[in-house]
């Protein structure tokens, strides 16, 4: 049996949904398995090797035969980008283009049927900065999951030939995850170094505020709490003050099931002093 290693064998096969996602694998894999040569092959891609090249007239010998081993050069790289994307290709797209013998016109091909044409890249890049505009944290998700998904859309964006700076991709971040971040956002807001800094060290700064964050979540709603448990005091009391009743209030609109906590209105003083009023007109 045959077990010598095929570097062919670990290629990402095409899912026309991640056309894009596809085209950047394809690109890595050049360029990790083509060492000096991978600029060639990458320009097999994109339609320019050999471009600009002219044969001078009266060249010697040694200067037609330095340009010939060059060409037979590009034309064995042509070949082999070929079978590099004929091997990522399933059965049924690859029965599909089998008769494309030229890795340029397949490559080029390949991005008109799963890419979309000109007007339909601009609508999904139009989608796509949409989708980076409204992006945020859910609810119910993660950090971790989060990162994924925003990690994702960039790398969409990004195969979509869509520029950001890096500052514009690490702020659009901070400003999308939930308010509990608040203070370990503000400080990584004012770095100066943040329009540098990767997203994957934002990020890993994140997690490293992880526990602190819930903390500090786990105090304020302890001290919201206390104040419910204060405007549940006795009835003899006055209750609890205005500011009381507005940090109540607060409390609440970020966490509705606080209510169950509620047996009195807010303002619930104010109520309480008509009452007293009312009672004392009546007796007199």
């Amino acid at each position: 049996m045959n077990t010598k290693y095929n570097p062919l064998n670990h290629l990402t096969i095409l899912v026309p949904e991640e056309y894009f996602s596809w085209c950047l694998r394809i690109k890595d894999f050049i360029s990790e398995s083509a060492g000096e040569d991978a600029s060639l092959y990458l320009k097999v891609l994109d339609g320019t090797i050999g471009r600009g090249r002219r044969q001078v007239v009266g060249a010697d010998a040694d200067a037609i035969a330095l340009l010939e081993k060059e060409i037979d050069k590009e034309e064995r790289i042509k070949q082999r980008t070929l079978r590099i994307i004929r091997s990522a290709l399933p059965n049924n797209i690859y029965t599909r283009f089998h008769q494309i013998n030229d890795a340029f016109e397949l490559w080029t091909q390949l991005s008109l049927v799963y890419g979309g044409d000109k007007s339909q890249q601009s609508s999904k890049v139009t989608q796509l900065l949409s989708e980076f505009k409204t992006f945020s944290q859910k609810n119910d998700e993660t950090i971790d999951s989060a990162f994924e998904r925003y990690s994702m859309l960039l790398t969409r964006m990004d195969a979509a030939q869509v520029s950001l700076s890096q500052h514009i991709i690490n702020i659009s971040f901070l400003n999308s995850i939930k308010k509990d971040w608040l203070m370990i956002v503000v400080m990584l807001k004012n770095r100066e170094d943040l329009k540098d800094l990767p997203l994957t060290q934002v990020f890993g700064i994140l997690k490293g505020n992880e526990q602190s964050m819930i903390n500090d979540s786990e105090s304020v709603a302890a001290g919201s709490l206390a104040l419910v448990a204060k405007s549940e005091s006795s009835d003899d009391e006055e209750g609890s003050s205005d500011e009381d009743q507005r940090k109540i209030k607060a409390f609440v609109a970020v966490n509705p099931g606080a209510k169950k906590f509620f047996k009195k209105k807010f303002n619930n003083n104010n109520s309480r002093k008509f009452n007293n009023n009312n009672t004392s007109s009546q007796s007199s």
